[in-house]
């Protein structure tokens, strides 16, 4: 093994130039990278944008209360991150199932070889490419949502209103009292809950919104939700180069792509029941069906009726992921050895 070995780390060496002077490395054309940074810039741009009008409508509708869930960061950079990565799937699907059919047609795939890099070197260092894209453009999704909601909402526990029974208290009074204490209604909530010693005045106790969940529990919900979702992205990226390899177009081997991941991650997923916890796409943290980042972002809306994920799911789900991205690279490594360029 260690001879072919050898073979393919020499011939990566080679991937470590860029190719026609595009500024792009390990195989990759400067048409592909091109449309890789005009992606980072409108994923980052649209979820920014997608902040912004739920912050503007949302606060609209809901009379821009103190107590709302809506204007909590954790709910709001879920619900972000959450749009963001389904673009984020999207366009990294799009853009890996259709590269080298597209690259072998303009015979822009073919300088590598001209190099005396192997076929194999050239799919390996491809399939590391593939695997990062949508990785890549998920993680400045989460950056934009981070950053758009941070600048427009305060993180805290989640709340609900009050329910006040009688006559309309002082509200102008409670509003007052908060800005001399420097606090929140949401964290005199959580104060109250937690700390025996803590009091306000009685008047005051009739406004203090219903504590749903504490923030370390909503905030390590949703990161435990985002590092669940490298796993199946980086499943996505190696199934897209995958089909890129199996058909001669780009817009043939995108169209399929986007199609199997559509119908077994997001429509038929529900009547599959425990049979899709094998298949990748059902586990994709924007679009797919049994999203953990969808479960922690209903959670930190303040939804109380969110089952939860049964303990073999998982387990069964990264396997499934493993074995599938492992025959993806292999089927990939043998169907463009045979493949003319």
């Amino acid at each position: 093994l260690w001879g072919p070995l050898r073979t393919i780390l020499g011939s990566l060496r080679g991937l470590g130039e860029p190719l026609g002077g595009s500024g792009c490395y390990f195989g990759i054309s400067g048409d592909f990278c091109e449309s890789f940074r005009w992606l980072l810039m409108f994923v980052a741009v649209v979820v920014g944008l997608r902040v912004v009008i739920a912050f503007l409508f949302g606060s609209a509708t809901e009379g821009g209360s103190m107590t709302s869930a809506h204007n909590n960061f954790w709910p709001r950079f879920g619900q972000g991150a959450g749009f963001g990565l389904t673009l984020a799937e999207l366009a990294g699907l799009v853009l890996v199932a259709g590269a080298l059919p597209r690259e072998i047609s303009s015979g822009a795939a073919r300088e590598p070889m001209c190099r005396a890099i192997s076929r194999a070197a050239f799919v390996s260092a491809r399939l590391v490419v593939a695997m990062c894209i949508p990785v890549v453009l998920g993680s400045i999704a989460l950056l934009s949502s981070a950053g758009s909601s941070a600048l427009l909402f305060d993180a805290g526990p989640v709340v609900t209103e009050p329910v006040v029974f009688g006559e309309a208290p002082d509200s102008e009074g409670w509003h007052a009292w908060l800005n001399q204490q420097d606090l929140t209604a949401a964290k005199v909530s959580a104060l109250l809950e937690r700390d025996p010693e803590f009091v306000i005045p009685d008047e005051y106790y009739s406004q203090v919104p219903i504590l749903i969940a504490f923030e370390e529990d909503i905030s390590a919900g949703i990161w435990a939700a985002l590092w669940e979702g490298l796993l199946p992205l980086a499943a996505l990226g190696l199934f897209a180069f995958m089909v890129s390899v199996l058909f001669s177009t780009g817009a043939l081997s995108s169209g399929v792509a986007l199609g199997v991941v559509l119908v077994f991650g997001v429509i038929f997923a529900p009547e599959m029941g425990e049979k899709a916890w094998w298949i990748f796409a059902n586990w994709l943290p924007g679009m797919g069906h049994e999203s953990a980042l969808s479960t922690a972002t209903r959670l930190a809306e303040g939804y109380t009726d969110v089952l939860p994920r049964p303990e073999a799911a998982w387990p069964t789900a990264w396997r499934g992921m493993l074995g599938g991205g492992l025959i993806s690279g292999l089927l990939a490594w043998f169907f463009f050895s045979r493949r003319r360029l």
